[in-house]
């Protein structure tokens, strides 16, 4: 799916994420940094070439970098997001000035539409679902669907869930992880569906590509439902970012080379 990220460590400010996790007043930001450390180390383990941006203190949800748009390595092509929640505004900035640096045509989803990269799932199957979310409107996905138009893309709604990566993940083979009662199987057409257990962590995990996966640590039941798929999985510590309701994917910023 890709080889190169982007990832950008958290600050102190991170213990005033825009949050509605109960647990949001216990965040230990010392903790938070060291877990970061981790899935960067582990994303490098598994031969994804990380790199690191300049931290953000200005911005405390700037360490989940993800939002900020879609890039596409082997077109050298990106979205970059006009964010959903205004106080993020600003977060995409050194990553598009980044992105033009590698020689990236980029183009920036226009006001009133507002677009964030946790409501975009990409496949290996030519094709794209964004959904429509608190945070991603029907503008934004429909910039999208023409900045990507050799690709198939299929617009989801959300319902009572943050994100559209927050109901669904993609595991490789056509196949998804869902959450019930979150999205419409039927929207994903003849994919796959496997419903996902129902934990506190939800669908806190990350495919790679090639049939590997990292797992949030604690979510048992999430990890043998991967395994019993075929998937290799590796569990990373990340439950400081999930009080800001953040998940693995959000931390970081791949460059695929899938679409």
């Amino acid at each position: 799916m890709f080889d190169k990220a982007l990832t950008r460590p958290p600050t102190e400010s991170l213990a005033r994420c825009v949050s509605s996790n109960p647990l949001r007043s216990t965040l230990d930001t010392s903790r938070a940094l060291e877990q970061y450390k981790g899935y960067v180390r582990t994303l490098g383990d598994l031969g994804i070439d990380v790199i690191e941006m300049p931290p953000l203190p200005s911005h405390p949800d700037s360490v989940f970098i993800q939002d900020v748009g879609l890039a596409s390595m082997s077109r050298r092509k990106a979205v970059i997001a006009r964010l959903g929640e205004p106080s993020r505004r600003g977060e995409e900035r050194d990553v598009e000035e980044y992105l033009f640096s590698l020689g990236f045509t980029t183009t920036r989803i226009a006001e009133p539409g507002t677009l964030e990269g946790g409501d975009i799932i990409v496949t290996d199957t030519e094709r794209l679902y964004v959904g429509l979310s608190g945070r991603t409107n029907l503008q934004g996905a429909m910039q999208l669907r023409k900045e990507f138009s050799h690709l198939d893309v299929r617009i989801v709604e959300v319902r009572g869930i943050l994100h559209l990566l927050s109901a669904a993940k993609y595991i490789g083979g056509n196949t998804f992880v869902y959450l019930p009662g979150h999205v419409d199987p039927s929207a994903f057409g003849n994919a796959r569906m496997l419903r996902a257990p129902r934990t506190p962590l939800g669908l806190n995990f990350m495919y790679l590509g090639d049939d590997v996966a990292m797992v949030a640590a604690g979510s048992t039941e999430l990890r043998d439902l991967l395994r019993r798929e075929g998937l290799r999985t590796v569990e990373v510590d990340v439950s400081e970012f999930w009080k800001c309701d953040g998940s693995m994917t959000c931390l970081s910023f791949p460059l695929y080379t899938s679409i």
